[in-house]
């Protein structure tokens, strides 16, 4: 479970870095849909589950992508891949 929390805790530090950036006002709720391979990279891009404005989808996908790689897999986990949906949320 600390493993998912720490993937999670990277991926909001960079969309709130990127939202403070950004040049408009991001509110609203992304979920991310990804995969990561026992090795920590993403496997695949990832896709937004629900319809978002255009800002927040930016910010959402570039902090996934961005995020990676992430770390190995801890040994309890013994998967190959392992499917990730974060909720990434703005007011």
């Amino acid at each position: 479970m600390l493993y998912y929390q720490d993937v999670r805790g990277k991926i909001l530090n960079a969309a709130m870095k990127y939202a403070l950036e950004s040049q408009s006002k991001i509110s609203g709720e992304a979920i991310v849909s990804f995969s990561l391979s026992s090795d920590g990279a993403l496997t695949g891009d990832p896709a937004l589950v629900n319809e978002v404005q255009p800002e927040l989808a930016e910010v959402a996908l570039r902090s996934v992508k961005d995020s990676a790689p992430f770390p190995p897999f801890p040994k309890l986990l013994r998967r190959d891949t392992e499917n990730f949906k974060i909720r990434i949320s703005f007011e």
